[in-house]
């Protein structure tokens, strides 16, 4: 994180310290070595002294890789990279804290350094279901991002299609069931909403030959 970018990042990280020992940030990076840079930058930048009554586990600071875990789910800022910020919020043993509310409940904000990642044809889909599949409130950083007003009405239109009631498809007989159509498969009566992650961001971009 750098010059205006790390101005922003920080200073979501010192409201959320500051206002409780018990919110979370989440900075999101796109690899591995630029995880490991930002958790430097954080562990120099800030200090936080926590009361008796904190648990012995609570940390300030926390990394997640997929080759490093140190204090996941019991730390107020969260350094990880996107697959496995995707695995916290869909894994139930990853988003349950041992005592109090569930971590993902916690979870603030959500800071996302070089969103640009979005638009690659490998791993930018994990990008779009955490856009997606977030609650609190998330922050956009890139210093390369052209097209703004497209993405953002883009996710926009997206989250509107989410927030919708998706109902379930009802099928009234078993596959092989003498009192059902047989199938098991048909297609229901019902009519169900449409994906907002069929909808690819229009910063994607596919392959060429």
């Amino acid at each position: 994180l750098r010059f205006q970018k790390a101005y922003i990042a920080f200073e979501v990280v010192r409201r959320v310290l500051e206002r409780s020992d018990d919110g979370v940030v989440v900075i999101v990076c796109p690899t591995k070595a630029l995880v490991n840079q930002v958790y430097v930058d954080v562990y120099l930048r800030f200090q936080k002294a926590y009361s008796a009554r904190a648990s012995k586990s609570q940390a300030m600071l926390g990394l997640f890789t997929g080759d490093k875990k140190l204090h996941v789910t019991t730390c107020q800022v969260l350094v990880t990279v996107p697959q496995c910020l995707e695995l916290l919020f869909l894994t139930p043993s990853h988003t349950r804290a041992s005592k109090g509310r569930p971590w993902s409940s916690r979870v603030e904000y959500v800071v996302f350094d070089e969103v640009h990642n979005i638009g690659q044809s490998e791993g930018g889909a994990v990008w779009e279901h955490l856009l997606l599949m977030i609650e609190c409130p998330f922050i956009a950083l890139s210093a390369t991002l052209g097209n703004v007003e497209e993405f953002r009405v883009w996710l926009q239109q997206s989250r509107q299609i989410k927030a919708q009631h998706a109902p379930l498809p009802v099928h009234c007989g078993r596959n092989g069931d003498e009192n059902g159509d047989g199938d098991g498969g048909g297609d229901s009566d019902q009519e169900q909403r449409a994906d907002p992650l069929d909808r690819p961001s229009p910063l994607r971009t596919t392959p060429t030959t």
